[in-house]
């Protein structure tokens, strides 16, 4: 005998959904026909999620897909100007080392979704000073040296005789020293303001 296939009832539907058809099988010599309902497979809706923001330059976020494909694979993803690591089929891990604001895309076969914004902060100044010796007999002085990161410029704000001249890193000596004193700078930057202090001991 001989079959012919004809389908009706369309394939198409909502993401997320399971799309039904029907399949009638007829036969050219009977005369006669079969139907029979099938259901396609379940695609749900893509999704996509970041983690791990906001970051410091140099810091890295995950970005994790859920959806949008039958089998789990087939994802894409897109990160401009980041450093992008695949860490499974559906995630990524993400470096970034300027400060920033940054988009991280997804997409499938037919799909795509926005996983969220990264925000790479610019760092604060980390600022360090210190006294040596930190510890003087009266009428004696210390050398006060200090050092910093992410600054553009530092100002002594405290000590006797204690002078930066506006440099991120150096030395200066102390007065001569009759009563004890705390030495601070104060360095500025793009990402805002740090401090440290060291007392010296006058004995």
């Amino acid at each position: 005998s001989q079959s012919s296939g004809s389908g009706s009832g369309g394939v198409s539907a909502p993401k997320g959904s399971s799309p039904t058809f029907t399949v009638t099988l007829s036969s050219a010599i009977t005369g006669g026909s079969i139907s029979t309902t099938c259901s396609g497979i379940a695609i749900p809706p893509l999704t996509c999620s970041v983690s791990g923001g906001p970051i410091a330059p140099g810091g890295s976020v995950s970005a994790v897909a859920v959806g949008g494909t039958a089998d789990g694979y087939g994802y894409f993803f897109s990160a401009p100007g980041g450093n992008v690591t695949t860490t499974s089929n559906s995630s990524v891990s993400v470096q970034y080392n300027s400060p920033g604001t940054y988009s991280i895309d997804v997409q499938t076969v037919d799909q795509s979704a926005h996983c969220g914004d990264v925000t790479v902060e610019t760092p604060i100044p980390s600022v360090s000073i210190g006294a040596a010796p930190s510890s003087v007999e009266y009428g004696n002085s210390s050398n006060i040296s200090w050092s910093s990161q992410n600054a553009t410029s530092c100002t002594a704000t405290a000590g006797a005789g204690f002078s930066t001249g506006g440099g991120t890193s150096g030395s200066d000596g102390s007065d001569n020293l009759t009563t004890s004193e705390t030495f601070t700078v104060v360095c500025t930057g793009p990402g805002g303001t740090g401090s440290d202090s060291v007392d010296v001991l006058v004995t």
